[in-house]
């Protein structure tokens, strides 16, 4: 029985095809396996004296800049903390809001600060947002 001719110059150029074909082939495999997963983070900013709304009930409010820093939307989850002898929160009354962002967008988040039992100072609240 007679061996088929392998040196024929179609057997060659399917060879080579074949063999381009798997390098691409390996090559995206690869950078599907160690491409970064695209995330969101999320960055707070300093703390802004700025006047409250009217019939917001507190004498301070603060209002800080939440940027969304990641390459992906999504939903912030932020809660502030008093300091001093104070209490803050949101404008819903709650110390813990969510904040949908955007990749890229920056949103204003303002907390109210009012003095404890009849105290007259008011102190910056702290505000700490994560990735939801």
């Amino acid at each position: 029985m007679a061996s088929p001719q392998r040196s024929s110059p179609p057997y060659y150029v399917v060879a080579v095809l074949l063999a381009i074909a798997l390098g691409v082939f390996a090559v995206l495999l690869f950078l599907l396996t160690v491409k970064p997963a695209v995330t969101m983070s999320v960055a707070v900013g300093n703390q802004t004296p700025t006047e409250c709304p009217v019939g917001s009930g507190a004498p301070a409010c603060f209002r800080f800049d939440v940027t969304n820093t990641g390459a992906r939307d999504g939903v912030a989850s932020c809660v502030t903390t008093p300091t001093g002898a104070t209490s803050a929160q949101f404008a819903n009354g709650s110390r813990t809001a969510e904040v949908l962002l955007s990749a890229g967008e920056v949103k204003q988040v303002y907390v109210k600060v009012v003095p404890i039992e009849g105290g007259d100072e008011v102190f910056a609240p702290l505000l700490v947002c994560r990735p939801g």
